[in-house]
């Protein structure tokens, strides 16, 4: 029987050779560090885009306002953390939208600002919006369907929508309830709009998720007894599962602290998302840098 020496052995069980593998730098690419993958990051001119769906209807009075008011603080937050974290403040942008109910007509079921990189637009989108109308279960559904549209606009083929945020205290019209809801104006009139096709939240989350579009539900606290559930809760942590999304409370009627909750939740899933899209643990970080910069 043929023996074979040690080195033959050696490249029958590691062919490659021990010390060839520099021959082949695919295989032993080591991960980037911090430094190069935010400067791949800022090569790219990425955008993250986060769409910000509000209810203001009737009882979102304190949510207009906190939102108004907490605006500038929301960009100037997350302008301060990604410039201290050797980011641009321009990697990010935002657009608003407000939902209604079935009783208004289409200029009021969906009222949108444009996209934004810096507040004052958005300040002054917010500044003409009024809380009204309203129908028991909100047209979440309708919010959500703009979503989808807006995420199909060849504006958005370089960067696409990266996330949506939904605020508000009431549930999505059931399904069962959308064409009899629609009655209020008549499938005449919504024919003749961006919404003429009903449409229910479940069917939009899905269409959402083909996207990769997560989408973070912050239902609003409507009471002060800690063993009340809020209205919204369990449907919108259903539109957040479905889109592997999250879901948390959110505190606008506290006068105290409702500004600076609004700005603390939205700035850091908006510099969390940043960090994803930069790779790494940079969202952490970022999220941590946050924290420790603003946190009281």
């Amino acid at each position: 029987m043929e023996s074979r020496s040690g080195s033959e052995i050696q490249s029958i069980t590691n062919p490659v050779g021990q010390n060839s593998l520099s021959q082949y730098p695919e295989v032993i690419s080591k991960p980037l560090e911090q430094d190069d993958l935010i400067k791949r990051f800022l090569d790219e001119k990425k955008v993250v885009k986060t769409l910000i769906l509000m209810d203001a209807t009737g009882s979102m009075g304190s949510l207009i306002n906190n939102c108004k008011n907490s605006i500038s603080n929301l960009f100037k937050s997350i302008c301060h953390i990604l410039v201290e974290n050797g980011l641009s403040d321009e990697t990010f942008s935002i657009q608003l939208a407000c939902y209604r109910s079935y009783n208004s007509i289409e200029p009021m079921i969906l009222q949108y600002s444009t996209w934004e990189q810096r507040p004052a637009q958005l300040k002054l989108f917010m500044d003409g919006l009024k809380a009204c109308e309203g129908w028991a279960e909100e047209a979440v559904e309708i919010g959500l369907q703009f979503a989808n549209q807006e995420a199909e606009s060849p504006s958005h083929s370089d960067y696409p929508i990266s996330q949506v945020f939904v605020i508000g205290d009431q549930p999505p019209t059931p399904p069962a309830q959308v064409a009899n809801r629609r009655k209020q104006q008549g499938e005449a009139y919504w024919s003749n709009t961006r919404f003429s096709v009903p449409t229910n939240a479940s069917a939009e989350c899905e269409k959402l998720k083909e996207k990769g579009i997560e989408v973070h539900t912050f239902y609003i606290k409507v009471s002060n007894n800690v063993n009340a559930i809020p209205p919204a809760k369990r449907e919108f942590e259903n539109i957040a599962a479905l889109t592997d999304g999250t879901s948390q409370m959110l505190d606008v009627n506290n006068p105290a602290t409702g500004q600076k909750e609004i700005t603390d939740k939205l700035a850091q899933k908006i510099l969390f998302k940043i960090g994803q899209e930069v790779g790494g643990d940079m969202g952490e970080k970022l999220v941590s840098a946050y924290q420790a910069a603003f946190s009281s």
